[in-house]
């Protein structure tokens, strides 16, 4: 299955809005708790012959990350179930990566909704707004 078909069975069936941008990436909706939403990002490279999709959602400005908080962050990084804080560009994100392979797998379904709450909280907890 590739990556297209998996993301627009899955958003079909959840009824998450799909679209995907000039540059190819796949933006997703996910709707999280109390109303607020929030936007993955996936697009798919080759890494040493092997197809993957890379995960992300933006959390907000990486210069939130002041004083002691980007220790915090990799001590979280320690807790999280799935996906790891990373900054993209000039975005702390969180991020996630997996193999094209088994792409139909209920854990990848898992890991993509689980980023998105953890977006989500972490947005509302630095930034008390729904931004992304």
């Amino acid at each position: 299955m590739t990556l297209e078909d998996f993301l627009k069975s899955l958003c079909a069936q959840a009824g998450w809005p799909l679209s995907k941008t000039a540059s190819g990436d796949y933006n997703v909706i996910v709707p999280t708790a109390g109303g607020r939403l929030q936007k993955l990002i996936i697009n798919e490279f080759v890494e040493d012959g092997t197809a993957m999709a890379r995960v992300r959602s933006v959390i907000g400005a990486a210069d939130i990350l002041q004083g002691d908080r980007p220790m915090m962050a990799l001590r979280m990084n320690a807790t999280l179930r799935y996906g790891a804080f990373a900054v993209e560009k000039d975005h702390l994100v969180i991020a996630d990566t997996h193999l094209l392979e088994g792409l139909n797998s209920e854990q990848k379904v898992r890991s993509m909704v689980y980023l998105a709450e953890q977006a989500d909280r972490f947005e509302k907890m630095l930034l008390g707004k729904d931004q992304h």
